[in-house]
């Protein structure tokens, strides 16, 4: 849904002020690592509106500092949340699959309580708790959102590691210290993941010569299945190098849980 009055729901809105993020340009020891996909951000506001509890996402303006559009997509959650000013989160909304997903970043608000100049280690602490307490991921239709937290380690190896296993475009990994009030530092990052493709090898009409084939899963009607040709002419050896690697061809693609 689409707020055609966002004055009506910005008059409630407490002024909040951003965490400052900066660009990494040296890598530095941090108390943790977490990731932060591609995509917009908003913020997440669980609140009381006509006395309904609704989750509102307000789109960021970060150069203006201002709001520019405010949606509301289903989300199933406790009431409890809308308490006082409410729960508001910071995050990004990304797709996975056709879905929509919103990373939660920060919280500000909790049931009405100030969070703001809380720290990290807490705030963490409280937005773990939410997903496993408060927060449903059901997703029905077009119109519902899932939310969820980011991958977080304390280990920077150990999460460039579970990166390759994330099925979502990864814009930065975040550097945060839990205790102490520092800007978060962003390494951007580009990982290449892996994907599997089962093939198929063809004879051509000259002795040790093969033509390469993948499966295309993406074709219509009644047809099924077609093998599409990738590479031709290829040399007997070449093709048993290909098969040493199980018969499969690797590629930069990966999905996210969105069950």
């Amino acid at each position: 849904m689409h707020i055609t009055n966002p004055g009506e729901i910005l008059k409630d809105f407490p002024n909040l002020e951003l965490s400052y993020e900066k660009k990494l340009h040296k890598k530095v020891q941090s108390d943790i690592y977490l990731t932060i996909p591609k995509g917009k951000k908003y913020f997440a506001w669980f609140k009381l509106h006509k006395n309904i509890p609704i989750c509102f996402f307000l789109e960021i303006n970060r150069k203006n500092k201002s709001i520019e559009t405010i949606e509301n997509f289903f989300v199933p959650f406790k009431k409890d949340l809308c308490s006082g000013v409410g729960t508001i989160l910071f995050g990004t909304i990304f797709f996975v699959n056709k879905k929509r997903c919103f990373n939660i970043e920060n919280i500000y608000y909790l049931r009405g309580n100030d969070l703001k100049f809380t720290n990290n280690a807490l705030k963490i602490k409280e937005m773990y708790n939410l997903m496993n307490n408060s927060i449903k991921q059901n997703y029905y239709n077009n119109k519902s959102i899932l939310m969820g937290l980011p991958l977080i380690d304390n280990n920077y190896y150990n999460l460039v590691n579970k990166i390759n296993n994330l099925y979502y475009d990864v814009f930065c990994i975040q550097y945060r210290l839990l205790y102490k009030n520092k800007p978060y530092l962003n390494e951007l990052i580009k990982i290449n993941k892996l994907v599997y493709k089962y093939f198929l090898v063809k004879p051509t009409i000259v002795n040790d010569i093969y033509d390469l084939y993948f499966l295309n899963n993406n074709t219509t009607g009644d047809k099924g299945n077609s093998f599409v040709l990738i590479l031709s002419n290829i040399k007997c050896n070449k093709c048993y190098n290909i098969y040493n690697y199980g018969g499969r061809i690797w590629s930069s693609q990966n999905f996210w849980s969105t069950s």
